[in-house]
């Protein structure tokens, strides 16, 4: 039941994160705080945060009706958060666990 309800709000959250930087990257990065110089780069983020978070929706609502899917819907998912996690740089300020350098992330091209 706790797994029904964790993929249904995944759905709903990355679905409508999803959806809104796919088909709405203007209104998406002036929430964020990102900017969009160039076509190439309005199709990056569509690409990024777009489609992957919209496919994450998707496969939790496939994995939602479909419980044959559950298990490695949540290997993927936590593939993928602990990706982001690993990229994040240390609140103490010491150097991060992987690069040994702060990341960043920018949608411009």
């Amino acid at each position: 039941m706790i797994n029904k309800i964790f993929l249904a709000l995944t759905a709903i959250t990355y679905g409508w994160l999803g959806g809104w930087a796919l088909f709405n990257p203007s209104d998406y990065v002036s929430a964020v705080g990102l900017s969009i110089n160039s076509d190439l780069g309005s199709a990056e983020l569509r690409a990024v945060y777009g489609g992957i978070n919209f496919l994450i929706a998707l496969y939790a609502l496939l994995a939602f009706f479909k419980t044959k899917h559950e298990k490695s819907f949540f290997k993927i998912l936590l593939f993928i958060i602990s990706g982001i996690l690993l990229g994040l740089p240390p609140t103490d300020g010491s150097s991060s666990s992987i690069a040994g350098e702060r990341s960043s992330t920018t949608a411009t091209a």
